[in-house]
């Protein structure tokens, strides 16, 4: 978990936004503003058992379906293990990385 204080050192910067039923287009912002290349595949995980491999792009574009506020706990990193998302089923989304976190308003393919 992103927020573990005994890991407080894996990601020196973390980031947060909250989702709730009205702000779709400025958590898909959000999303656009890590940076991530659209055509590159991420690994989400709901729990030991399920997972996927899908592209960044179809992420962001139907979050709403891998993740269902409320309810759900949703984990997604990339191959480089540099960065993570946690959706928090208390309505966050958190972002972590290691890297020097530079937001960007344009979207990356």
């Amino acid at each position: 978990m992103l927020m573990n204080h005994s890991k407080k050192n894996l990601f020196p910067t973390i980031e947060h936004i909250h989702v709730s039923d009205t702000n779709e287009k400025e958590v898909k912002k959000w999303f656009y503003q890590r940076g991530l290349p659209f055509g590159k595949n991420v690994f989400v995980s709901w729990d030991s058992e399920n997972g996927a491999i899908v592209p960044w792009k179809i992420l962001v574009k139907y979050f709403d379906s891998f993740y269902y506020a409320g309810s759900d706990d949703l984990t997604v990193i990339d191959e480089s293990l540099n960065w993570a998302l946690l959706f928090a089923h208390w309505d966050v989304i958190y972002f972590g990385t290691k890297q020097k976190f530079e937001r960007t308003e344009n979207m990356v393919d």
